[in-house]
């Protein structure tokens, strides 16, 4: 799985990938695993309820998160991470 988490600290701009192996602090640790498994949570229910919302805002919480900490600026601040709409399946 990718790295969709940057690391704030240290000069290797790394980003994690949750369940990989994380060398950070543990109430950033709760955070990236907590997050994820709430948004595989959200899908998980939106593909039977057809209601994309939820997992949106949980995606809305993962960039504010990589535009935060993202300190080698390789986000361009003036480009959406995602499109507005969800295809559903």
């Amino acid at each position: 799985m990718p790295g969709i988490f940057p690391n704030p600290h240290g000069s290797s701009h790394t980003w994690y990938a949750p369940g990989g192996n994380l060398s950070v602090s543990t109430k950033r640790l709760t955070f990236i695993t907590n997050t994820f498994a709430w948004y595989l949570s959200e899908v998980t229910h939106s593909l039977s309820s057809g209601d994309w919302s939820k997992p949106g805002r949980v995606l809305d919480l993962i960039e504010e998160y990589q535009r935060k900490n993202d300190k080698a600026s390789l986000i361009n601040p003036k480009k959406n991470l995602r499109p507005k709409s969800v295809i559903t399946i």
